[in-house]
């Protein structure tokens, strides 16, 4: 995956945004014949071109960009109110996009370059990883104001929320840590936990006991007892796991390898790799739908977004023409 100096980097030199408009999107070849293209609608980060592409996966066409601030990195949605969340790593910037109207409703300050984060929808508060000063802030998303923050680890690179034990965990991709953080307090439960010096992504098992981290140098999925704080197991085979995702079956697992072209489905309970779904050239980030049976695939370098049937294991189509895509979330 590409690394914050290089959208640094980017940022300096970065397209002017996208106008607002429709657009086409090239379908690649569709898959199973039969199976129906899903509805709804897939919000794709394009750090090139500073903007969110609203993409419909029923028709395949990009109905509208918004632009958004320098760099943007990351999404996360309120499905209730239909609001997204985008944090723009160069301007130190959280920018709201009302998703009715498909714009810009209000932009936050996040200094020390914002990144991965974490909505909790019913506290309101957005959690943010801010990679330049090895913390978490939390913002109190109806004011806009910073209401509190931990120090973590070396560049937090990927976060995710326990809203049972009301518990955030950060990856710290800098040092190979895990953090706890007790969002009543905002304040860290214990010393980070290490994990694999390259963890680089986490995602939640089903009933929040493990999670699962990819280490991309190391080629394994870690799978981290969240109670006993350590690393339980190791799952082995892939070839450069840059992300991973899972569903509300406790089954399978995804894993996103860079190295293979494809999508890894993993058994979770045997940690054998049961297939593999081909996926752009080098998918490098993974989101599902809040139903559980779509999986969308980002192509960082192909400038690809596929939709994957999840209880099929089959890729329903390819839509190209993003600019450098980081981050995608759906709605439906």
């Amino acid at each position: 995956m590409p690394s914050r100096s290089d959208f640094l980097a980017l940022g300096s030199a970065v397209l002017a945004a996208a106008p607002v408009r429709a657009a086409s999107v090239t379908h690649a070849r569709k898959r199973a014949r039969g199976i129906p293209l899903t509805t709804g609608t897939a919000y794709v980060v394009c750090s090139q071109t500073n903007a969110v592409a609203a993409v419909d996966l029923a028709t395949g066409r990009i109905v509208q960009y918004v632009t958004v601030g320098v760099s943007p990195s990351h999404i996360a949605l309120d499905r209730r109110l239909r609001r997204a969340y985008v944090s723009n790593s160069v301007d130190n910037s959280i920018s709201v996009v009302d998703l009715a109207r498909l714009e810009v409703s209000a932009t936050f300050a996040s200094p020390d370059g914002p990144g991965a984060l974490v909505l909790d929808e019913g506290r309101q508060i957005l959690y943010v990883c801010n990679v330049v000063a090895h913390a978490i802030t939390a913002i109190d998303v109806g004011t806009g104001r910073t209401v509190g923050s931990a120090i973590v680890g070396v560049r937090p690179g990927d976060i995710t929320l326990d809203p049972i034990a009301e518990r955030a965990y950060v990856v710290n991709s800098g040092e190979g840590t895990l953090s706890y953080v007790d969002v009543k307090s905002d304040r860290l439960v214990a010393t980070p936990v290490n994990v694999d010096a390259s963890a680089s992504a986490i995602a939640l098992g089903r009933e929040f006991k493990n999670a699962y981290i990819a280490n991309p140098a190391a080629g394994t999925v870690s799978v981290f007892d969240l109670e006993q704080r350590r690393v339980a197991a190791t799952i082995g085979g892939f070839r450069g796991p840059s992300d991973v995702a899972t569903t509300s079956d406790a089954g399978r697992i995804f894993v996103a390898e860079t190295g293979a072209n494809a999508i890894a489905v993993v058994d979770a309970r045997t940690g054998s790799i049961l297939a593999r779904i081909r996926a752009g050239s080098r998918p490098a980030t993974l989101n599902t739908n809040a139903a559980g049976d779509r999986l969308l695939a980002l192509d960082y370098q192909g400038n690809a977004l596929t939709v994957i049937d999840i209880p099929r294991q089959t890729a329903l189509h390819t839509l190209y023409g993003f600019g450098k895509p980081r981050d995608v979330a759906m709605e439906g």
